[in-house]
């Protein structure tokens, strides 16, 4: 009995142990997790914004982790400016893929991409987001925005920012990810323009003033100008005459000119006021002489440190003055096939001195028609065809309001020997539409009248008749007299 009593407790505690370990077992595996430890580096998708605004002075503080900052009010936002993103053929779950973005970030033209590259293009608000990035890395390059504009109006975008790294996420550090990522690559921006100005006459071979505007960019922090000039290959309709003035913010500024050959070119020598005057205008003012008729197109370009002018210029909007001839044709009132020489004409600019027909008016040209240089002529002479050409006169500039022309007078100095001279001005409009076909003026003149010659059976017969009877009654009065006188002698 003792015996049975002392295994029966062995067999008890064998199996009390063992469900003491079962129970330690169950419970180990129960706290043990139940997934594998999540990733160090987020796997689901992200979104890409980009802001575009004008380069500000001065810059704005750097944005390392990819969070949206507050834009100051003075920035400017562009918009139509064009992005493409492309990936970039690394592994962000592995730190031999930072590494390697690391490399890629100092030298984005090292990075090897993969798939298609994608183009994006900024709202009226500067900016364009792209949802639904993969986790990964991507270059993202600014491309040419020939419609860019800022506040509504069109802008020149003289520097491009530059290709940049950007990762799907980044990390913010303490082990914190930011998924959506807010870029803000800045522009340099210059407006540009050449506007024509009123010639010093309005007849061919005068001069007319020029007007180059160019804003000066403004750089991003760290960098300066190492050469600015602009440049005007000139229409061969026009010769260059001679530099007015240039100006930085209104004030000179020290410049060199290259003006033998084409182009003409201004180059820039103080570049320390220049690099301390960013955002300002500075304005080249210059005059060139008309050589020939038509609608005369001209552009400048500003070449930004680029000495050798081997780039892309900032080139600005086409500017156009236009000049037209006059022709006139001369002819008896009522018969334009019967043309008449020796008539001689003089231009003016109103009508009031067309209509007192004084010297002092008259307009004068240095140019015939095939742009040669002459003598200068203010009267114009009818040839035996009856016509003489005025060969060119100012029709308006590009800047005028439509419709672009200009209205002269043309009066008669001398008439033609037979005729009668016409005393008042003509008006003659000189168009931009016309001004490759000389506008052609008719001018009649009416001939002298004719000369009070004796006809037979006319006045001048009566006056005779009457003059012989008056002698014939003479006569006959003396012969009375003398025959009573005869009479009377006899009878004493």
């Amino acid at each position: 009995m003792n015996r049975n009593t002392k295994g029966g407790f062995a067999r008890r505690a064998a199996a009390t142990l063992g469900a003491i370990a079962l129970a330690l077992t169950a419970t180990i595996a129960v706290a043990a997790p139940a997934n594998a430890a999540p990733a160090n580096v987020p796997t689901t998708p992200g979104t890409l914004t980009i802001h575009k605004y004008e380069q500000p002075n001065p810059a704005g503080a750097a944005n390392n982790t990819g969070a949206p900052i507050t834009v100051p009010g003075s920035w400017a936002a562009l918009q139509n400016v064009n992005f493409s993103y492309q990936r970039i053929d690394v592994d962000l779950q592995d730190s031999a893929g930072w590494t390697a973005v690391n490399g890629y970030v100092t030298n984005p033209s090292s990075a090897p991409l993969t798939g298609a590259a994608t183009t994006v293009t900024t709202a009226a608000d500067g900016s364009v987001s792209v949802a639904n990035l993969p986790v990964g890395a991507y270059l993202v390059t600014e491309l040419a925005s020939p419609n860019a504009t800022r506040a509504g109006q069109p802008v020149t975008i003289t520097s491009m920012a530059a290709p940049f790294v950007v990762t799907i996420p980044i990390p913010t550090g303490n082990g914190e990810w930011n998924s959506n990522v807010h870029v803000y690559p800045k522009n340099s921006l210059t407006t540009v323009s050449k506007v024509p100005g009123t010639p010093t006459s309005p007849g061919i071979g005068s001069t007319i003033p020029w007007t180059i505007t160019v804003k000066v960019p403004q750089l991003p922090t760290g960098q300066n100008y190492t050469d600015f000039r602009v440049s005007d290959t000139l229409d061969p309709k026009l010769a260059y005459a001679a530099t007015a003035s240039v100006t930085l913010n209104g004030a000179p500024i020290a410049h060199t000119v290259n003006s033998a050959g084409q182009p003409i070119s201004w180059v820039i020598t103080d570049l320390v006021a220049l690099n301390a005057a960013q955002g300002q205008d500075l304005v080249v003012n210059f005059t060139t002489t008309v050589l020939q008729i038509g609608a005369i197109e001209n552009e400048a370009d500003v070449w930004i440190n680029d000495p050798g002018m081997v780039g892309t210029p900032v080139t600005t909007p086409t500017a156009t003055t236009y000049w037209g001839a006059v022709e006139i044709l001369k002819h008896v009132t009522g018969d334009v096939t019967k043309t008449l020489a020796g008539a001689e004409f003089a231009v003016y600019a109103t009508q009031a001195e067309a209509d007192a027909g004084l010297p002092a008016g008259r307009i004068e040209v240095t140019r015939d028609a095939t742009g040669a240089a002459i003598p200068a002529q203010t009267v114009f002479t009818t040839t035996a065809d009856g016509k003489v050409l005025i060969p060119g006169l100012f029709a308006g500039n590009s800047t005028d309001a439509n419709p672009i022309q200009r209205t002269y007078y043309v009066r008669e100095i001398t008439a033609p020997a037979g005729y009668l001279l016409t005393t008042t001005g003509i008006p003659v409009a000189v168009t931009a539409a016309g001004v490759l076909t000389p506008v052609v003026l008719a001018v009649p003149n009416p001939q002298l009248p004719p000369f009070m010659l004796p006809l037979t059976g006319g006045d001048g017969t009566m006056v005779l008749m009457l003059a012989g009877g008056a002698l014939l009654l003479t006569a006959m009065g003396v012969a009375i007299v003398i025959s009573r006188r005869r009479k009377a002698h006899e009878q004493v």
